[in-house]
Parts: structure tokens; C-alpha cells; sequence
């Protein structure tokens, strides 16, 4: 009879690769050349949160003696995954007398992960949930406001309402790990590939876009590698500043114009397709 194993994966080079290894003799080997594919996370950070989980997942062999002398006829094999980000999770297997009830009100009440899991063929994914300090300012510092602008969702996920005058109109649903993403960011590149005469300063963020079954317009910011749409806030306006905002953007999925009472200054957004720009002929002129 074994206890858990846990590895964690890191995705590189178009497939998965360990990054560690923790066995039952809670030895632990990391995989150096996969070191570099580590994104948005420190292997510190990484390591440390692999043991804990692994500790999590063990029991001790009094118990699996006792057990096995009881249920002799009993075994289970389970599979459990925690997501860090889109490119890095742990994965836990098991082959111990655990039913997967007790091994997932055990992970849920120490290792700080929703109590909701989504199964996914014989493994159940987790999301690990905020709650430390240091997290707790990455939102602050996001301005992510949980019980004002933002809520907690069952999986793992907050939704930020970006609601006001000013605003965007959109609801975002973030994960943990892509947080860092959740910021407009100014690319001189970018502003010149999409081909537009800009009335205004652009900012950009990458991510996916959708309309919900209610309406809502919602976007969840990623990597780049991952995005399917790219946000745009022209901020335009202003003291000596005679931009309107006024600008075309074409393939636009969403479009909203946020201007101050007296129309001098503001913010227009757009969501377009992440591999969008504008073509022109002379056709159009």
C-alpha cells in the first residue's frame, strides 16, 4: 500500500514536464531543467506549497494497517489537482484506504482551497482560494475591494463589478493565478500593429471575452499566449488635450463611451479580437 505522491507540472515546449516530485518518504526532487518554464510564481513559493499539500494527502501507516485489517476487500486510487496558474498545477495521487469525501474535507479545512471541486474524468481540480495577507494586498493593490466592488465565486474565481461614470461597464471574473494580468498596460508595439489614428492615450489588456446567459458583458484577463481578445481604454481629454476619443476600431465586440458631464474628457473602451486590425484600401478613401 502506497501514500500520496505529489508532482507538479509546468507547461513548456507545447507539453507538460514535472517541475517536482514529493513521494511517500516525503523526498523531494526538482527537475532544474524545467526550472526556467516557471511563469508569475517563484519556485520558493511553489515548493513550499507542494509539501504542504502533500503532507495533506498522507496518513500514517497505523491507519492503513488498521484499516486494511478491517476492509481487506477495500481500496482507493484517487487523483486530485490544485491549479496555479494557466501554465503550472499540482497533482496528488493516491493509493490509500481514503474515501474521496474524507481526502477533500480534509484539503479543504488546511490547505486553504474552495470547498466546490470540478470533476474532470478520475481527478478533481481545486482552486486554491485568497487568504494570506500577502494575497490579500495583491487584490488591495488591483483594487479588487472583496464585499464592495468584488465577490468571492464557489470556484476559486472573484468577479469584479467595474461599474461608474467612468468605468468600463464589464464584469470581470478573475482567477488567482492570473491576477497579474488584471491591469491596462501601455504597448508602444501593439498601439502601432492595430493600425489606428488614435484620439487619445490607449491601454491594453488581454483576455477572453463573453456575454453571460443574463447579458452581462464579463472578460477574463490572461497572458497573452492565452487571450482570444484584447480590451482596449483609450483615455482621452483633458487640460490641454483637444483628443475626443473618437477612433475606429473595427471588428469591435463591445464599445462604451465614458465622458465627463462636460464631454472635455473620459474614457472609450472597445473589445476586439485579440488578432484584430484595422485594413484599409483605396476603396475606402
Amino acid at each position: 500500500m502506497k501514500e500520496a505522491t505529489l508532482i507538479t507540472f509546468v507547461y513548456g515546449e507545447d507539453c507538460w514536464k514535472p517541475l517536482i516530485r514529493i513521494d511517500e518518504t516525503t523526498d523531494t526532487k526538482v527537475y532544474k531543467e524545467n526550472i526556467p518554464k516557471l511563469k508569475d510564481v517563484s519556485l520558493k513559493d511553489v515548493v513550499k506549497r507542494a509539501k504542504l499539500l502533500q503532507n495533506l494527502y498522507s496518513t500514517t501507516k497505523v491507519e492503513i494497517e488498521e484499516f486494511c485489517q478491517k476492509y481487506p476487500q477495500y481500496s482507493w486510487k484517487c487523483s486530485f489537482r490544485e491549479t496555479i496558474n494557466q501554465t503550472t498545477y499540482h497533482k496528488i495521487s493516491t493509493e490509500y484506504p481514503l474515501t474521496v469525501e474524507q481526502l477533500h474535507e480534509k484539503v479543504c479545512k488546511y490547505a486553504e482551497i474552495t470547498t466546490n471541486t470540478v470533476k474532470v474524468g478520475d481527478f478533481f481540480t481545486y482552486n486554491r482560494i485568497f487568504s494570506c495577507e500577502e494575497e490579500r494586498k495583491k487584490l488591495q493593490k488591483a483594487g479588487i475591494k472583496i464585499g464592495e466592488n468584488a465577490v468571492k465565486l464557489d470556484n476559486g474565481k472573484i468577479m469584479i463589478n467595474d461599474y461608474g461614470k467612468y468605468a468600463s461597464g464589464i464584469t470581470f471574473i478573475v482567477s488567482p493565478g492570473d491576477l497579474p494580468y488584471y491591469e491596462y498596460l501601455q504597448d508602444k508595439d501593439l498601439k502601432e500593429s492595430l493600425n489606428v489614428i488614435w484620439q487619445g492615450t490607449p491601454e491594453f489588456m488581454y483576455g477572453k471575452y463573453w456575454k453571460s446567459k443574463k447579458g452581462s458583458n464579463c472578460f477574463s484577463p490572461c497572458s497573452k499566449k492565452y487571450a482570444k481578445h484584447l480590451l482596449v481604454r483609450l483615455d482621452w481629454g483633458g487640460c490641454f488635450n483637444n483628443t475626443r476619443g473618437y477612433t475606429e476600431l473595427q471588428n469591435t465586440l463591445y464599445y462604451k463611451r465614458a465622458s465627463s458631464n462636460g464631454g472635455g474628457s473620459g474614457y472609450t473602451y472597445f473589445v476586439i479580437p485579440a488578432e484584430s486590425h484595422n485594413t484599409y484600401s483605396e476603396e475606402d478613401l
